[in-house]
This record gives C-alpha cells, sequence and structure tokens, in this order.
C-alpha cells in the first residue's frame, strides 16, 4: 500500500515538472547507446580513460581521489582538451570517467550511495530545466521513501512545484528550481547515503541569446551545482565533465564562497608513448 502512495506522489510530482513521460528506463537506454558510441572512439595511439588501466591512474591523483573520499560534499570539475587530432570531435576524451562513476553507483539497490546523472547532448534542448528535472526524479525514483518519510519536506517541494508552475521569467524558473533541488537532497538526508549526481558534456548546455531572454544554461548549471554542494545537508559528490575545447571553464562565472569544496582540473590528452 505504502510502495502505490509513494508512486502515486511520484507521479504528482513528474506532471508538476511537466515531465509526465519521463522514465528510467529510456533514460537507460539514451546511456547505455550513448557508451557504446564513446568507446567506440578510442584510438591505439591516444591517452584514453576507456582503458581501465588508465582510469584506475587517474582516479589515484590527487584531484579525483579528493573528491571521492571527501567527507564532505565537494564538486569536481573536469575540463577535458582532447587532442589536437581529435579537436572537431563531437565526444570529450574524459567522458568514460563520467560514465565510471554513473555504472559505480546508478542501482538503485545500493544502501550507500543514490546516483543521478544527465548526459547532455543525447536528447533536444538540453537546459536547466530539463536537466534538474531529471535528475530530482531519478532521485526520488531511487529513494521513493523518502516522499512519506518527510511528509513536510514533500508539502515543501509540492508548494514551490507549484509557484514553479506559475513563474514566467526563466530566472524565476530556475530559482524555484534550485530550491527544489536543495529540497530534495535535504528529504534524503536521513537515508545516510552519499549523493552523487553526474552531469557529462557541460558545455553542450543550451546559451540563449534574443530579445527575450539571454543566459548561457552550462554556467548556469554548474552554478546550481555549486550551490547545492556548499548548502545541502547530505553529502553530497557532484562530477561534471566539460569539453574545454568547446567550453573553457576559464570564462566562466562560477562563483564559490567555499572554495574548498569545488575542484577544477584540466586534463589535455596525449599520444601514447611508443
Amino acid at each position: 500500500m505504502q510502495d502505490v502512495h509513494d508512486s502515486n506522489r511520484l507521479e504528482k510530482i513528474k506532471e508538476l515538472l511537466g515531465q509526465s513521460t519521463y522514465s528510467m528506463e529510456d533514460e537507460n537506454k539514451r546511456f547505455n547507446e550513448y557508451c557504446s558510441r564513446i568507446y567506440s572512439h578510442i584510438s591505439p595511439f591516444l591517452q584514453s580513460m576507456g582503458d581501465a588501466q588508465q582510469l584506475a591512474r587517474f582516479k589515484q591523483l590527487p584531484p579525483y581521489h579528493n573528491w571521492s573520499t571527501s567527507k564532505h560534499s565537494c564538486m569536481l570539475i573536469l575540463c577535458g582538451h582532447n587532442h589536437h587530432s581529435t579537436r572537431s570531435a563531437s565526444w570529450c576524451w574524459l567522458s568514460p570517467v563520467a560514465i565510471d562513476v554513473i555504472s559505480s553507483f546508478r542501482n538503485p539497490n545500493n544502501n550507500d550511495h543514490a546516483c543521478a546523472y544527465y548526459v547532455l547532448g543525447l536528447r533536444s534542448g538540453d537546459l536547466v530545466p530539463q536537466v534538474l528535472s531529471a535528475i530530482l526524479l531519478q532521485l526520488l525514483e531511487s529513494n521513493r521513501s523518502a516522499l512519506h518519510r518527510d511528509e513536510a519536506g514533500y508539502t515543501e517541494l509540492c508548494n514551490e512545484l507549484r509557484e514553479y508552475q506559475k513563474e514566467t521569467s526563466s530566472g524565476g524558473r530556475h530559482s524555484h528550481l534550485k530550491a527544489m533541488a536543495l529540497r530534495t537532497l535535504n528529504m534524503l538526508g536521513s537515508s545516510g547515503k552519499t549523493i552523487y549526481i553526474v552531469l557529462d558534456r557541460v558545455e553542450l548546455c543550451q546559451v540563449i541569446s534574443d530579445e527575450a531572454e539571454s543566459a548561457d544554461h552550462r554556467e548556469k548549471i554548474l552554478e546550481i551545482m555549486v550551490y547545492l554542494v556548499e548548502e545541502a545537508q547530505v553529502r553530497l559528490r557532484v562530477l561534471a565533465v566539460v569539453n574545454a575545447l568547446v567550453f573553457p571553464l576559464e570564462g566562466a562565472g562560477i562563483n564559490r564562497t567555499k572554495k574548498e569544496r569545488v575542484i577544477i582540473y584540466s586534463v589535455k590528452q596525449e599520444t601514447l608513448s611508443k
């Protein structure tokens, strides 16, 4: 009976988010197809995170190791510079790092971790609302008990969702989404789980520039993730992979009040030594 009640609540949240047709089955299908495409691009002459040994060595480097073992919430932004011979490629050589984290932690039966992810570029219209809505629904889908365990949190989430529906400006909608994301994370707090959010190919989040609106959704989604890492009452680990040749992160306006919570690591792809 409780499962049915939680399912009904989740469907209500989907409806209020305007995501009634969203399903994890479709999300996982897109992800599996994406993995196949990424690994088909591996070159025997270039460094590749698709290589198990290379990936294992990378995970021992201080930036990744510090992020993955941090006792407090932390965000790791990986800026991948593809080798010059693949500068025009439609993929990022560090994407297998994101794939590895997603594959390791997306099991909904894991009692120690919860994982939500979004790979940009797999559908049209990748904007902040689409990205955050998917992240929230994945977290709630895999932690449905939070929908009845925290009644006050659920009520506040629904109230925020109704305000979100009424909002017409993109800035106002982003503010509501940010508040809803924080509320959702805090609802999961009593589970004791470490929460992972993985964003791959952030540079493909859209940039809108017209008379009605001007917004860089790449910067906005990173800004919101930084906010969540700094404010969430759960242990949150965010991994974001960016193709730095498309989106040089040095030019992004990322405000950090707790600089120790955000690690930015730039890595160039090199040729393999003979």
